[in-house]
């Protein structure tokens, strides 16, 4: 008897897409979990009681705990940040100048923020798409097979089931992720310093990453 007798071809097919395709989904699920899995509330909690205690340097170590972190390296970012002040010689009418007319010192720095949150959430992004082409031929090729044969589509159904609950988690997973770049944005504004500013760690040397 020929396997295809046995079990219908459109059964076959779709066993051999997932075979192929659920290893990424797993994997990729995890990498945006992975990802985003910091708590962007609570590192701007912990950065905010370090900076208000004039513990700047450390507040910058802290967002050197994990490298992979998309929050932790806005956060960074952020805090090393410096942008061009007030030009006290521009004046209305005289066109954009550093940004500086018209645009407070904070908002511009939340722009700058926000360009960075993007490219900080690329990673996530190319995780999710990853898992969503997986996904997806599993879920069609899942449609002919589980009318085939009854005797099949209730296995089709389930494992079919479980790559679209991963599939769908990689995505909340990601939602969150995206939310807590936009909160880090959104509170570093005021933590971001002029040029010129000392380094906030009280040595007056400049850099904010020392203690003494």
């Amino acid at each position: 008897m020929k396997l295809t007798e046995a079990v219908p071809t459109a059964v076959l097919l779709w066993a051999a897409v997932t075979a192929l395709a659920l290893p990424a989904v797993l994997y990729g699920t995890w990498r945006v979990y992975a990802l985003g899995r910091i708590d962007a509330a609570q590192v701007m909690d912990h950065l905010r009681r370090l900076i208000s205690a004039g513990n700047r340097h450390r507040a910058i170590r802290l967002t050197q705990a994990d490298t992979d972190s998309p929050v932790l390296r806005l956060a960074g970012f952020a805090l090393r940040l410096r942008l061009p002040g007030a030009d006290p010689e521009a004046v209305e009418g005289d066109g954009y100048r550093d940004g500086t007319v018209g645009q407070p010192f904070e908002l511009r720095a939340r722009d700058v923020l926000l360009g960075r949150a993007a490219l900080e959430a690329s990673p996530l992004e190319v995780w999710w798409q990853r898992v969503m082409s997986a996904a997806t031929p599993v879920v069609l090729s899942a449609v002919p097979a589980l009318v085939t044969r009854a005797a099949y589509a209730g296995g089709v159904a389930a494992v079919t089931a479980a790559v679209i609950a991963m599939a769908a988690l990689a995505t909340l997973f990601r939602a969150r992720a995206r939310r807590g770049l936009d909160l880090v944005a959104d509170a570093m504004g005021p933590y971001v310093r002029r040029e010129g500013d000392g380094d906030g760690d009280g040595d007056g040397d400049g850099d904010p990453t020392d203690e003494g």
